[in-house]
């Protein structure tokens, strides 16, 4: 990536990663139709019910409705805005040697991950090490489904899909509060990221690999 022009090492990053982005939110989308087809049955399956189950364990959710807005996806341009940020539009270690695309750290030993850097105050931050990139989008649609700072941030979602509004809900990602809320937005703009908005993959294909 490094050795290319900007502009073109911006093309292939989206190019590279999108399709990834694609899959995971076509399927989130999946559960989210399975999920409502269930709710409409007089007489659930044991297997139907097994699956609510299974996937209000592992979102931390209430219920079904608290289900269905964790499922819940944002546009892609917010996607894109985050990944090129956080790796340096697939510049950044983390990025070629871990397949992390958002810089998640890692707080486990028992995990895949590699040594990032050690702070001020001595304190050494390792970053999650991913098969492949497909696990890692996985992981940070995953991660603002579940984590308690972004609870307003899934409320929004579930009501607007204007990016430039929605980013304004994302200050807790980073540390940079709202200046990193300032530049994911002009990322958006300068990038113009808002046309890979309505891009789509084929629910077929996710069909057809689950």
């Amino acid at each position: 990536m490094r050795d290319l022009t900007s502009d073109l090492r911006k093309q292939k990053f989206i190019e590279l990663i999108l399709p990834a982005i694609l899959i995971t939110k076509q399927r989130n989308e999946n559960y989210r139709k399975k999920i409502l087809a269930i709710g409409s049955k007089v007489y659930p399956t044991r297997r139907d019910q097994e699956f609510i189950r299974t996937l209000k364990a592992k979102y931390l959710a209430e219920d079904t409705k608290d289900l269905l807005v964790r499922l819940e996806t944002h546009p892609t341009s917010i996607v894109l805005a985050q990944a090129a940020l956080e790796s340096g539009w697939g510049t950044s270690r983390f990025f070629n040697e871990a397949n992390n695309i958002f810089g998640v750290w890692s707080f486990s030993s028992k995990e895949p991950r590699i040594y990032g850097v050690t702070r001020s105050n001595g304190q050494v931050i390792y970053l999650k090490k991913y098969d492949t990139y497909l696990q890692s989008i996985e992981n940070y649609f995953m991660i603002l489904a579940t984590g308690k700072g972004f609870s307003e941030f899934r409320k929004a979602r579930s009501t607007s899909k204007d990016p430039i509004h929605l980013a304004t809900y994302l200050s807790r990602y980073s540390e940079q509060r709202e200046e990193y809320v300032k530049k994911i937005v002009s990322l958006i703009e300068s990038a113009e990221l808002k046309q890979y908005d309505e891009h789509t993959i084929d629910p077929i294909y996710i069909k057809d690999r689950e």
